[in-house]
């Protein structure tokens, strides 16, 4: 299998216009259409080896959905609605979209830039933890509140495509 990064962009594509000036809400695991996921982590980041191993697998068991094995693909989800693989997980998106898998799973953050917050939300978002705070039912407020989460994502691009 050849690997091609035509069409793909990269994580630092879509934080560079935020430097560090965002928030990650953690949203949990969740089925994600595949035609959402348009970056990877970072250009080469592919294995020609891994691809052929996850290929052989799909071919034997199919494209496991139900099981923990999403549990190392991490996912951003941008306000500009787009995925994009943050830490892990990098081939099995790539393959699900050449195999024209239409679904997969997938741990997904929230990305929330602080341009979108106020002063107050930014100065309380500063006073948790950082350990603490992508987990926070506060920010997870403010991400619903902005219309950031995925649930939401979706229903706004499934009303574009109905229009």
């Amino acid at each position: 299998m050849k690997i091609e990064y035509t069409g793909w962009r990269f994580y630092d594509d879509y934080t560079e216009i935020y430097g560090r000036n965002y928030l990650i809400h953690h949203a949990g695991s969740m089925l994600v259409p595949v035609s959402r996921i348009k970056g990877l982590t970072h250009d080469n980041v592919l294995s020609v080896e891994k691809l052929n191993r996850l290929l052989k697998s799909i071919e034997n068991h199919g494209y496991v959905t139900t099981s923990s094995s999403h549990m190392d693909i991490n996912l951003t989800l941008f306000p500009n609605g787009d995925f994009c693989v943050s830490n892990g997980g990098n081939h099995r998106p790539y393959l699900a979209k050449k195999l024209g898998i239409t679904i997969i799973r997938a741990v997904v953050d929230v990305c929330i830039p602080l341009n979108l917050l106020t002063d107050e939300q930014i100065q309380y978002f500063e006073s948790i933890g950082s350990y603490d705070l992508p987990n926070s039912p506060e920010l997870k407020d403010v991400a619903y509140a902005l219309e950031l989460m995925p649930s939401q994502q979706l229903a706004k691009q499934t009303i574009i495509h109905i229009q």
